[in-house]
Formats: structure tokens, sequence, C-alpha cells
């Protein structure tokens, strides 16, 4: 029905090289216009201004608008991008434009309440405001910046619907000019009333998201559970026959299509060459999963979702699926074969994050509702700010605990003095020398989490619970969580291994001769490094002594993330185990270690095995399994398959049963690669046959070709079975 390319093109097919220039020059106007004003007040005119002057960008085949205007700059321009880099590729301008990324608004609450709903809110708390001392002065005028914004929302809304109008009376083709009317029509409606039909409903939310993430900015404006909160729109006009299935499909498509709006050609950030506010960006839409009651929260419009997504033929956005057994078993097998033809769709067992969410400190009446979020996250919708993270190298303090806190080569001291190599008489005095470098460095990272404040655009601050009755500053909030990241969990387990077998049992070296072999970069024990590499116990097989040590190790990560908390006020650290791509940086900086690896190459990558460690997949979740997964609700992961292998209903079937069995042992998410090493090489060597070649990278998907060759050596390093 509608022109699916034309829209494609729109959204997709703009270069790199173009920016979002009008709202660098009116933020430049602004800035200067408004900065004796309150900052409540000044940023909720600088809204104003933005929505009131920005082009709004309509063709007569847009069927949801909201696009802005994207330009190539000018030499002159490329002057003023160079002196005021903050007005593109930062979220958002602090005190004057406050922003932030990876949050989930409680989008329910704005397609129940409307702008206008959400408007009368904001009057009534400002009603509430009795006196005019200092702190209920800022208060004051905070609430009038947040009205404000709302109410330019409104008015940019107004003027997509009059462009639309202009334009379609302009048009010969009456079904062009009926479409364009139509979306006009849903414009000037939701522009304050809250929205009654499933076009209305995405009309709302894709224009309301475009001015968090395009217009104010801030990357990974997260869409939630789609399939619940629009679910009763869809519902109703299906059910009525106002539209078919097919048509909202479609909608879908357009929907999911603008998600990408201003993000860029390049899906990392350390290589993305787009200047805008949320570029890089990724956007998680989460299915399925248990209602209040506990029930399946599975409905028509998941599976419409699942349905629309190889429509949308694009690396985002990605759908997270919550898994729980006895789900309907027809949707289940669609995400799987979805999965297994390379789609951007990864899956969570609900059993695990809703345990490891209250275990946390997450009410259970709010854990069911969790939706996946950026970096490996899982996030209550509309529940405050987002976590803060910081990414801990094991391998390295390991190394540190057996060289008394100091620096391999250098000598530095830079951990807590820990036992000399010759006083770490048993493996259980290393063990405790490597909790004692674990426990400083999350002091370290615990130290600066007091002062550490998000700023929120006004815009959002409706749509977060409670915080428009918070009696705070309103700019700043402090997160609830600070998730401690284990990067090279194999790296590190192997480690311990190799060190247990060759030192203390075998008796191969001393605990000091092994510390000079790793100095030396094994340059003169190859031997020895490969007898480490290949006949010590390790990390993804099903070896007990290797599952004893995964074991040890996530609990030690649990307990010394519990004592170093408990002696923090008002944020609780949280464990997790990811590495995103930071174990390839991390690696460059780590001398050789115990297990065989040469200093400088990558750590391990999120739950996998060491390179070169490959076993049968179920050998390998196993082992993965032994993580204290039911403690954590963040990390991931990515297991690269022989799609050989999964060919058909029984390939479907396998790769079910795959997960299903990982699951049910305690996993926590499975993403895929369904790419062998010969299809990859081959894209290494004739990138022009495998353009659309389409990898989980970590918590995304990006084309194969136009990843950094050093991302491309390590997708092809991680496990494989073959």
């Amino acid at each position: 029905m509608y022109s699916m390319d034309a829209i494609r093109k729109a959204y997709l097919d703009i270069p790199d090289e173009a920016v979002f220039l009008e709202r660098a020059r009116i933020l430049q106007d602004t800035k200067a216009k408004y900065e004796d004003l309150s900052p409540g007040l000044r940023q909720g005119k600088i809204v104003e201004e933005l929505c009131e002057r920005i082009t709004v960008v309509v063709n007569p085949g847009d069927i949801l608008l909201g696009r802005i205007l994207e330009q190539i700059p000018t030499p002159q321009d490329e002057a003023f991008i160079k002196q005021h880099p903050e007005f593109f590729t930062a979220p958002g301008v602090p005190g004057y434009l406050d922003s932030a990324s990876i949050y989930i608004p409680d989008w329910a609450k704005l397609l129940e309440m409307g702008i206008g709903g959400l408007m009368e809110e904001v009057q009534q708390h400002s009603r509430d405001v009795n006196s005019m001392d200092e702190k209920s002065q800022i208060r004051a005028d905070y609430l009038e910046g947040v009205y404000l914004s709302l109410l330019a929302t409104s008015l940019l809304i107004k003027r997509y619907a009059e462009r639309a109008r202009q334009i379609a009376r302009e048009l010969d083709d009456s079904q062009t000019s009926a479409q364009l009317l139509e979306a006009a029509r849903c414009c000037q409606r939701i522009a304050l009333s809250p929205p009654e039909s499933f076009r209305e409903a995405l009309q709302l939310f894709t224009i309301f998201h475009m001015i968090l993430s395009c217009i104010i900015g801030g990357r990974n404006v997260t869409p939630g559970r789609m399939d619940q909160y629009l679910f009763p729109f869809y519902e109703r006009d299906v059910g009525s026959e106002k539209i078919t299935r097919s048509e909202a499909v479609e909608l879908l498509v357009i929907m999911m299509i603008s998600l990408s709006q201003l993000t860029g050609n390049i899906a990392t950030d350390f290589q993305s060459k787009k200047r805008s506010p949320n570029r890089y960006s990724h956007c998680y839409i989460t299915l399925a999963g248990v209602d209040s009651n506990g029930e399946s929260a599975v409905n028509e419009l998941s599976f419409a979702f699942l349905e629309a997504l190889p429509l949308v033929n694009h690396r985002e956005p990605s759908l997270s699926i919550r898994y729980r057994k006895g789900m309907d078993r027809e949707f289940w097998h669609r995400a799987v074969e979805l999965m297994k033809a390379g789609r951007p769709v990864f899956t969570y067992n609900d059993q695990v994050v809703v345990s490891g969410l209250m275990r946390w400190g997450v009410p259970g009446h709010l854990a069911w509702n969790y939706a996946h979020c950026g970096c490996m996250n899982c996030f209550i919708p509309g529940n405050g700010v987002s976590c803060l993270r910081d990414n801990h190298n094991l391998p390295l303090y390991i190394l540190l605990a057996i060289n008394g806190g100091q620096d391999m080569h250098t000598g530095k001291q830079i951990g807590p003095v820990t036992p000399a190599a010759e006083a770490l008489s048993d493996f259980d005095d290393l063990f405790d020398a490597v909790r004692i470098q674990t426990r400083a460095a999350l002091e370290r990272a615990g130290r600066h989490y007091s002062s550490v404040l998000r700023r929120y655009p006004l815009l959002v601050w409706p749509l977060f619970h409670r915080h428009l009755a918070v009696q705070r500053e309103y700019w700043e909030s402090m997160s609830k969580y600070a998730d401690q990241h284990m990067v090279g969990v194999a790296t590190a387990v192997d480690s311990l291994l190799a060190i247990q077998r060759v030192v203390y049992e075998e008796k191969m070296v001393t605990l000091k001769e092994l510390i000079s072999i790793l100095r030396e970069n094994f340059s003169r024990f190859e031997t020895f490094r490969r007898y480490l590499l290949n006949r010590v116990p390790c990390y993804g097989s099903s070896n007990r002594d290797a599952m004893d040590m995964i074991k040890r190790l996530g609990d030690m990560w649990i307990e010394e993330i519990k004592k170093v908390g408990e002696k923090l006020n008002g944020i609780t650290l949280r464990p997790g185990f990811h590495s995103w791509l930071y174990n390839i940086q991390m690696g460059k900086k780590t001398p050789a270690t115990p297990d065989g690896r040469l200093g400088g190459e990558s750590l391990s990558s999120d739950h996998l095995p060491s390179p070169g460690k490959s076993r049968v997949p179920t050998e390998v979740l196993q082992s993965i399994a032994h993580l204290p997964h039911d403690y954590t609700c963040s990390g991931g992961t990515i297991l690269r398959l022989d799609p050989s292998h999964f060919k058909g209903k029984m390939g479907t079937d396998s790769l079910s049963a795959l997960i299903e069995t990982y699951f049910a042992e305690g996993g926590l998410q499975l993403h895929f690669i369904l790419a062998d090493t010969a299809t990859l090489q081959d894209a290494l060597e004739n990138p022009d046959r495998h353009r659309d070649l389409l990898v989980r990278v970590t918590g995304f998907s990006e084309y194969f070709v136009r990843l950094l060759p050093e991302v491309q050596q390590e997708i092809m390093r991680r496990f494989q079975y073959e």
C-alpha cells in the first residue's frame, strides 16, 4: 500500500556528511539569548524556539510525519562545526538543553494521557507550589520549563500537520493527497489529545521519540515493550476493521525505519563519522514476557512485529524476545527463525532477569515489566534514570595479585600491596590476593558515585515515575544503580586454572618463574605456552575443575560487590559479566596472561570461551550457565554457528532446543551469528559480495564489511562451532 522504498531512502540513505545544521544555529542563538534566565525557564524557552524554527520536512509519500532537515555543510558551515562541536555530537548542551542517553520513558503514560494530559498534570504540580522561597522558585521555574517543552512539542506537531495539508493541496495525485491529509489529521488530533487509533498512537510515539533523540538529542532512547502499550490500539482498530492487519504491519515498518533518523551509517561509537546528537544510537523493542498477573504477554501485535522486522531490512531496531517456559510455541519458533536468518533478534531468560532485578532491590510489581535498553542492560520503563557503569579487567587484577599489586613491566604500585609470589604458598593464598585486588578496584570505582548526577531533558520528566513530585533541583538526578562488569571472564578463569595446574599441582614452574615468563611474553617458552593453551582445563569445557573455577570466580565477584556496595550511600552496585568491545582495548594494554594469551591480544569476549578453545555449543553453554546469572540482569552471549547445521524446520527445532536447554540451566541471554569462517573470510577479501552480511557485534548488529578490521577479527576469533 505504501512506498516503502521511498520511505527507507528518505531515512536511511542520508550520507554521514549531512548534519542537522538548523539545530546548531538555533542553539547558538538561544544560548546567548536566554543565559540570564533560571535553568528551568531557559531550557523551556530553548526547546520552544527549536520547535518553532526548525524546518518541518514532509514529502508526498510520507505516512508517519516527523522528519528533520539534514544538510551537506558548506566550507563556511564546516568552520562553524569545528568551532562548536558541542552542538553537533553531544546529547544536549548541559545547563541549556540538558539531555542524556540510554533510558526508557513511560510510553504507555504518554499514549494514555496525551500531551494535553501531561500539561494538565504539570499545571497541577505548579499550583501546589505555595511559597516563593528560593527552593520553591527553582521548582516553579522547572515546572514552567516542562510545561513550555510540552507546549512546544504540541506546536511542532501542528506545524507538521499544516505542512502536510499544504503539500496535499498542491498534488494532482488524489491517492497521495488523501494519504497526506490523513497524516495531517492524525497530527492535528494528537497535538493535544490522547491517540484513539493505532496510527495516531504510532504517530505520537514517532514524533515524541524524534524530539528526544534528534532535536533535544540523546542516544538509545528506547521504545521498550511496544507490543504491550500499543496492543489496545491495534486490537481495537483491527477488530473493528478500521485497518487491516497488513496495513498495521506496514505502519510498524515505517515507525521502525524512522528510529534510525540521524544515527548514521556506522553502528560503533569509535568508528562513527556522523555528527549528530544521537549518532550510533541503537533502538530495542522488547516483545513477549509476562503481564502484571504473571501470564504470557504474547499477543497478535507481538506476531506483527516479527512480520515487520524483515521488511525493515536494516540493522536497527533489534527485537528483544523475553522467553518464558510455556510461551506460545508458534511465536517462539517464528522468533527463532528470525535469529537463524541473521536478523537483529535476541532473547532473554525471563525467570533469571526478574530474579536478578529483585535481588538488587527492584520490587516484584515492577520487575515483571522490564525491557532491554542499551549496553546489555534491563531497565524498568519510566522508573528513573539509567545506571552508571564500570568495566573491570579481571585478568589484569590476577596479574597484580601474583606480582604484589605492581605493574608487570614498570614495577609501579597500581593496586594494594599483596604478598610476594614466594609467600603465596597455595592456590587459596593466591585467590585471596585476587580478591583483595578486585575489592580495591571496586572501591575505587565506588568513590566517585556520590558526585555523578544525570541530567535529563525536561520533556521526559513527566514520563518518569514521581519525578514531577521530587523535591530537588530538577536538572540533577542520581542513578540508583552502578553496574560493575567483569571483562575477560574466560581469560581470567583460564588464567586461574593454569596457575592452579602448573604452579601448585604439577609444579612445572614456580609462581616467580611464571611471572618472569609472562614478562618476556613467552618469547623463549612457546612449548610451555602451547601446553597452557591446549593441555590445561579451560572455560567452555565440561571439565569439573573448569566448572568449579567459574563458580568460584563468579561467587567472589558477587561477594565483593556486595561488601563494597554496603559501604556506599544512595547507590547499589550490581554485578555483570559483559565486555561490549572493551576487551579489545583493554587487551592492548594487558601483558601476557597465565592462560597462554600473548600481551596485547584481545581479552575474551562477554561470556564466551577464549579464542581457539571451541567446544560443541551445548558444552559451552553448560559452562557459561555456571556463572551466577541469577544475581545479574546485564550481559550477554553471542554464539557463532555454522548455518549448515541449522537448515529447515529441523534446524529451527535444534536452535530452539539449544536456547531452551541453556535457559533451563540458568542462562541469561543469547545472540547468534549464523556465518561460517569461510563466509567471513570471503567477506574480508571480497567485501562487495557481502554488503548485506549482518552480524551481532555485542548488543547491536552491524554489516560485517563496515566494521573496523580489529572488530572483524574479534568476531572471527569468537567461539565458532563448524
